[in-house]
Protein backbone atom coordinates (compact mmCIF):
# COMPACT_ATOMS: atom_id res chain seq x y z
CA UNK A 1 0.00 0.00 0.00
CA UNK A 2 1.35 3.72 -0.92
CA UNK A 3 1.31 6.48 1.35
CA UNK A 4 1.41 9.85 0.75
CA UNK A 5 5.27 10.09 0.85
CA UNK A 6 5.36 7.11 -1.69
CA UNK A 7 3.69 8.75 -4.17
CA UNK A 8 5.37 11.99 -4.00
CA UNK A 9 8.85 10.39 -4.23
CA UNK A 10 7.58 8.28 -7.26
CA UNK A 11 6.24 11.79 -8.81
CA UNK A 12 9.35 13.58 -8.35
CA UNK A 13 11.61 10.37 -9.32
CA UNK A 14 9.43 10.54 -12.62
CA UNK A 15 9.95 13.83 -13.33
CA UNK A 16 13.50 13.64 -12.81
CA UNK A 17 13.79 10.97 -14.90
CA UNK A 18 11.40 11.59 -17.58
CA UNK A 19 13.56 14.90 -17.96
CA UNK A 20 16.93 13.12 -18.12
CA UNK A 21 15.49 11.07 -20.73
CA UNK A 22 14.42 14.18 -22.77
CA UNK A 23 17.41 15.98 -22.54
CA UNK A 24 19.78 12.83 -23.63
CA UNK A 25 17.14 12.42 -27.03
CA UNK A 26 18.08 15.75 -27.43
CA UNK A 27 22.02 15.36 -26.96
CA UNK A 28 21.37 12.02 -28.73
CA UNK A 29 20.10 13.78 -31.89
CA UNK A 30 22.58 16.71 -31.62
CA UNK A 31 25.77 14.57 -31.43
CA UNK A 32 24.09 12.32 -34.40
CA UNK A 33 22.86 15.18 -36.53
CA UNK A 34 25.13 18.15 -35.79
CA UNK A 35 28.56 17.07 -34.67
CA UNK A 36 31.62 19.05 -36.43
CA UNK A 37 34.20 16.75 -38.44
CA UNK A 38 36.67 18.11 -36.06
CA UNK A 39 34.75 16.55 -32.56
CA UNK A 40 34.11 13.31 -34.22
CA UNK A 41 36.25 11.40 -31.84
CA UNK A 42 34.82 12.85 -28.83
CA UNK A 43 31.44 12.40 -30.18
CA UNK A 44 32.02 8.61 -29.57
CA UNK A 45 32.34 9.63 -25.89
CA UNK A 46 29.50 12.35 -25.56
CA UNK A 47 26.87 9.65 -27.31
CA UNK A 48 28.04 6.56 -24.59
CA UNK A 49 27.71 9.04 -21.78
CA UNK A 50 24.20 9.60 -23.06
CA UNK A 51 23.17 6.20 -23.65
CA UNK A 52 24.32 5.45 -20.69
CA UNK A 53 22.36 8.63 -18.72
CA UNK A 54 19.43 6.78 -20.39
CA UNK A 55 19.77 3.44 -19.78
CA UNK A 56 20.05 4.78 -15.76
CA UNK A 57 17.20 7.18 -15.87
CA UNK A 58 14.89 3.95 -17.55
CA UNK A 59 15.89 1.65 -14.29
CA UNK A 60 15.73 4.41 -12.09
CA UNK A 61 11.89 4.71 -13.40
CA UNK A 62 10.86 1.01 -13.01
CA UNK A 63 12.88 0.63 -9.98
CA UNK A 64 11.77 3.18 -7.92
CA UNK A 65 12.42 1.45 -4.20
CA UNK A 66 11.33 2.50 -0.70
CA UNK A 67 14.64 0.97 1.79
CA UNK A 68 13.09 -0.42 4.96
CA UNK A 69 15.49 -1.43 7.86
CA UNK A 70 13.13 -4.54 9.73
CA UNK A 71 15.38 -6.20 13.29
CA UNK A 72 18.75 -5.23 11.19
CA UNK A 73 17.66 -6.31 7.58
CA UNK A 74 17.55 -4.05 4.67
CA UNK A 75 14.47 -4.71 2.28
CA UNK A 76 13.78 -3.03 -0.75
CA UNK A 77 9.84 -2.43 -1.23
CA UNK A 78 8.94 -1.53 -4.69
CA UNK A 79 6.56 1.56 -4.83
CA UNK A 80 7.29 2.39 -8.67
CA UNK A 81 5.74 1.64 -11.55
CA UNK A 82 6.55 -2.15 -11.32
CA UNK A 83 3.69 -2.37 -8.43
CA UNK A 84 1.20 -2.15 -11.40
CA UNK A 85 2.00 -5.53 -12.73
CA UNK A 86 2.62 -7.49 -9.87
CA UNK A 87 4.90 -8.41 -6.84
CA UNK A 88 6.96 -11.02 -9.18
CA UNK A 89 7.58 -8.36 -11.78
CA UNK A 90 8.89 -6.06 -8.88
CA UNK A 91 10.63 -8.61 -7.50
CA UNK A 92 12.61 -9.51 -11.07
CA UNK A 93 13.13 -5.40 -11.13
CA UNK A 94 15.49 -5.48 -8.46
CA UNK A 95 18.37 -6.41 -11.23
CA UNK A 96 17.39 -2.75 -12.41
CA UNK A 97 18.52 -1.26 -9.18
CA UNK A 98 22.16 -3.46 -9.34
CA UNK A 99 21.87 -1.96 -13.18
CA UNK A 100 21.22 1.91 -11.81
CA UNK A 101 24.14 1.53 -9.53
CA UNK A 102 26.89 -0.13 -12.15
CA UNK A 103 25.63 2.46 -14.92
CA UNK A 104 26.08 4.92 -12.24
CA UNK A 105 29.52 4.16 -11.48
CA UNK A 106 30.34 3.75 -15.47
CA UNK A 107 29.19 7.35 -16.13
CA UNK A 108 31.13 8.49 -13.44
CA UNK A 109 34.10 6.95 -15.48
CA UNK A 110 32.83 7.74 -18.69
CA UNK A 111 32.93 11.85 -17.14
CA UNK A 112 36.42 11.48 -16.16
CA UNK A 113 37.55 9.68 -19.24
CA UNK A 114 35.65 12.84 -21.32
CA UNK A 115 37.38 15.34 -19.04
CA UNK A 116 41.11 13.97 -19.91
CA UNK A 117 39.99 13.88 -23.61
CA UNK A 118 39.22 17.48 -23.34
CA UNK A 119 42.31 18.32 -21.46
CA UNK A 120 44.28 16.54 -24.07
CA UNK A 121 42.97 18.69 -26.56
CA UNK A 122 43.42 22.21 -24.89
CA UNK A 123 47.20 21.38 -24.82
CA UNK A 124 47.10 21.03 -28.68
CA UNK A 125 48.46 24.24 -30.44
CA UNK A 126 45.82 24.17 -32.34
CA UNK A 127 42.64 22.22 -32.19
CA UNK A 128 41.89 22.27 -36.18
CA UNK A 129 45.80 21.36 -37.35
CA UNK A 130 46.25 17.86 -35.66
CA UNK A 131 45.37 14.45 -36.02
CA UNK A 132 42.32 12.75 -34.42
CA UNK A 133 42.23 10.11 -32.49
CA UNK A 134 40.63 7.45 -34.93
CA UNK A 135 37.41 6.79 -33.64
CA UNK A 136 37.94 2.91 -33.36
CA UNK A 137 40.88 3.80 -30.65
CA UNK A 138 37.73 6.10 -29.00
CA UNK A 139 35.30 3.26 -29.13
CA UNK A 140 37.96 0.85 -27.05
CA UNK A 141 38.90 3.46 -25.12
CA UNK A 142 35.22 3.64 -24.19
CA UNK A 143 34.60 -0.52 -23.66
CA UNK A 144 37.64 0.04 -21.57
CA UNK A 145 36.01 2.61 -19.33
CA UNK A 146 33.42 -0.19 -18.56
CA UNK A 147 35.75 -2.49 -16.96
CA UNK A 148 35.34 -0.59 -13.25
CA UNK A 149 31.74 -0.55 -13.72
CA UNK A 150 31.24 -4.52 -14.28
CA UNK A 151 33.93 -5.05 -11.42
Amino acid sequence: MQTRDDAIHIIIYAILDCSALCANAVLIAAIVKKTPRVMKSYSVLLLNTSLVDCCTAISSLLSTCRLQMVNGNLYFISVGPCVYFGAQFCHRLVFFSVLQACLVVHSSVLLFTSFCFRMWMLGRTSLTNFVQPRIRNMCLITLGAAIPSVL
